[in-house]
């Protein structure tokens, strides 16, 4: 991954703290509501994060290339798609108006922007991934 790209990632560690700490302070009932939505984003981002690291034989040539296996040939950032669904699902599952409101206004913006920053990188860096995003969506395939 390129060094504009990697460098930025802490920010998605502070995003993941921001959402603990909400979470805690929002906390009312738990409920089964959302589970279902937690274990599909969980297991699209255990997945796609060892697809970026090579551990399902899907080997990436360089350190300067993007992934097209896995939901990579149908969008283009599967990880942050899961995170936006785990979010969604643990506010169903504590059943937080807030939470909801915080995944839909801070979450979902933010990993839009970074979506689209690491877009601008890529397309700049590598002129194959301006291409591919002309075939691929950002996070729902033929929607968004």
């Amino acid at each position: 991954m390129f060094e504009e790209v990697e460098r930025s990632l802490n920010s998605v560690k502070l995003l993941l703290i921001l959402s603990i700490l909400v979470f805690i302070m929002t906390f009312e009932n738990l409920t089964l509501h959302g589970l279902p939505l937690i274990i599909a984003g969980a297991v699209i981002y255990a997945y796609h994060m060892g697809v970026q690291v090579g551990l399902w034989g899907s080997q990436k040539k360089n350190k300067n290339t993007f992934i097209q296996d896995g939901l990579y040939k149908y969008i283009r950032h599967p990880v942050y798609l899961s995170l936006l669904i785990m979010h969604i699902g643990i506010a169903l599952s504590i059943q937080s108006s807030v939470f909801l409101l915080y995944t839909l206004f801070l979450v979902f913006p933010y990993l839009y922007l970074r979506a689209s920053f690491e877009d601008n990188v890529l397309s700049q860096k590598l002129p194959e991934y301006a291409e591919c995003m002309k075939k691929t969506k950002m996070f729902i395939p033929r929607i968004l």
